[in-house]
């Protein structure tokens, strides 16, 4: 049987563990934190240069005409992407949207075929979340342009 006193050592122990574990959660945390701002601080660049082109007429007459009713508060993005606006241009960006999505969701499935490579499963999902945001970048780019 164990002494109050190694008990009281095993608590402080764990007590300690406890602590440390709660610093590295704290730190996560705030990085997970600072990463959503930093994103939150490109996507908005993102969407403002999509909003540019989408006024000049750059992304074809469909981005135009939504972009014309985003400016007006009659619509907005989550909307259009979520069905929610049922408007013919709305539907257009969406079937244009789901076909880039399926097209990119393939290259993923390729790109991991063909490597051939067992690996971790959830490695493999971080990696294509990965790959998945940085095409996103691209798009968002080609579309900001």
């Amino acid at each position: 049987m164990n002494s109050p006193d190694d008990f009281f050592s095993d608590l402080a122990a764990l007590n300690a563990r406890v602590e440390t574990s709660l610093g590295e959660i704290k730190l996560m945390l705030s990085q997970v934190v600072d990463e959503a701002s930093r994103s939150a601080e490109r996507d908005a660049a993102h969407d403002e240069a999509r909003a540019i082109a989408a006024r000049r007429g750059d992304l074809g007459p469909e981005w135009r005409k939504i972009q014309h009713r985003l400016d007006l508060n009659q619509t907005s993005v989550r909307d259009i992407f979520s069905g929610t606006d049922d408007s013919t241009e709305a539907q257009a960006l969406r079937a244009t949207s789901q076909q880039r999505i399926a097209a990119l969701r393939e290259d993923l499935v390729q790109q991991v075929e063909a490597s051939g490579e067992e690996t971790d499963p959830l490695v493999d999902i971080q990696n294509l979340n990965s790959q998945l945001y940085a095409r996103l970048d691209d798009i968002r780019d080609q579309l900001g342009k």
